[in-house]
């Protein structure tokens, strides 16, 4: 009886800790987010200005949120699926200003996808997902999304398909996270390169998936 009590006081011991180690990592990612956010908006308002010591500021900054980059895609597998989207919304952002921040976003000349078209499998068991979105006036959402990969990429195929149930989750959560005005045909190809992303850094042992498109995505206002 005193050892299944000292059993049980270890495992409390534990889940708390747990619990105050996970909530130390997710305030640490929001306040990185929260950082680059701010820098970005201080590096846009000073992009208007040629003066020299702006230029210094923002180069400066642009330091600073690489340091930050770095931090955050070593914390990007504990990350929930809204600080990923965050990251990625906050980094695309990134990507357009001139360098040394568009020196990550660089394309290997030497990619075999350079020049020519690839030829891609595609994982089609997701099948239809309807959700709500996030909007106060109730609209529905219809997915029906295929995930792309190499072609005869064998591990690839199996691991989406042990993950079907996973997947079908993410999607769910994904689109219902989303508001309708997020998810006009304009905004597709963001939408397409978050979910890559994501997949790709949740789901997958290995970043594999190439390319996600679309059968359906229907936004319909209900009363």
């Amino acid at each position: 009886m005193i050892l299944n009590k000292r059993i049980i006081i270890k495992i409390a011991i534990f889940s708390i800790l747990n619990i105050i180690y996970i909530s130390c990592f997710q305030n640490r990612v929001d306040s990185l987010l929260r950082e680059a956010e701010n820098i970005l908006n201080q590096i846009n308002i000073l992009s208007i200005s040629e003066d020299d010591s702006t230029q210094t500021s923002t180069i400066a900054m642009m330091t600073r949120l690489l340091i930050i980059s770095d931090e955050l895609e070593n914390r990007q597998s504990n990350m929930s699926i809204k600080q990923i989207e965050k990251y990625l919304s906050l980094f695309n952002e990134m990507n357009g200003f001139s360098n040394p921040l568009q020196q990550q976003n660089v394309i290997n000349p030497s990619s075999s996808y350079i020049g020519s078209r690839p030829s891609f499998n595609y994982f089609t068991g997701i099948g239809s997902i309807t959700t709500k979105t996030r909007d106060t006036v109730s609209h529905t959402v219809t997915v029906v999304m295929n995930i792309g990969y190499d072609k005869d990429d064998i591990e690839t195929a199996n691991e989406l398909i042990s993950k079907q149930i996973e997947l079908r989750d993410f999607v769910r959560q994904y689109f219902s996270g989303k508001f309708a005005n997020e998810l006009i045909p304009e905004n597709e190809e963001r939408l397409k390169r978050e979910i890559i992303e994501i997949i790709n850094i949740r789901y997958l042992d290995n970043p594999r998936v190439r390319i996600i498109l679309f059968d359906q995505l229907d936004v319909m206002e209900t009363f």
